[in-house]
């Protein structure tokens, strides 16, 4: 049972699962079982950043001249060259970030320190993690707690 009620803000998002998930299976029951996983994940990350706040790190402002900077955008003309500029987590293809899962070698990332994720999902990270150096492990977290609920709800195969 959900213990807390997630706030209008997420009305919106609410509305785009329903209807993305009718739009895969067509079901009412099924339907309502993601939702509920859904915000089942949500309410307990909520709880989770609630209770234990991340330390979030000052990233230092080379960062941010090197994300705006002409080597980043090489950078991610390079990734995507080989990639799908897709979402690794909900798969949609608009509003897509290259995502950095850790923050060293700053212009000679190895491909498995970058991930391409959507907007939402990429500000949802960063909301319930913070920033760190490395963030393997909260990233292994957020994906895979997000694929479990895919694949309990049947949206895809385990």
């Amino acid at each position: 049972m959900i213990t807390k009620e997630i706030p209008d803000a997420h009305a919106k998002d609410d509305e785009r699962l329903a209807r993305f998930v009718d739009r895969l299976v067509g079901q009412t029951d099924v339907r309502d079982t993601v939702q509920m996983i859904f915000l089942d994940l949500a309410a307990a990350a909520f709880e989770r950043v609630k209770n234990n706040p991340p330390s979030l790190i000052h990233v230092p402002q080379d960062y941010h001249t090197y994300i705006n900077s002409p080597d980043w955008t090489e950078r991610k003309r390079r990734y995507f060259e080989i990639r799908e500029k897709q979402c690794a987590l909900c798969f949609t293809r608009r509003n897509i970030d290259l995502h950095h899962i850790r923050y060293s070698d700053r212009g000679n990332e190895p491909d498995s320190d970058l991930v391409a994720v959507c907007r939402y999902h990429h500000e949802q990270f960063h909301r319930m993690y913070g920033v760190s150096g490395d963030m393997r492990r909260e990233w292994q977290e957020f994906s895979g707690m997000l694929r479990r609920s895919d694949v309990e709800s049947g949206m895809i195969e385990g």
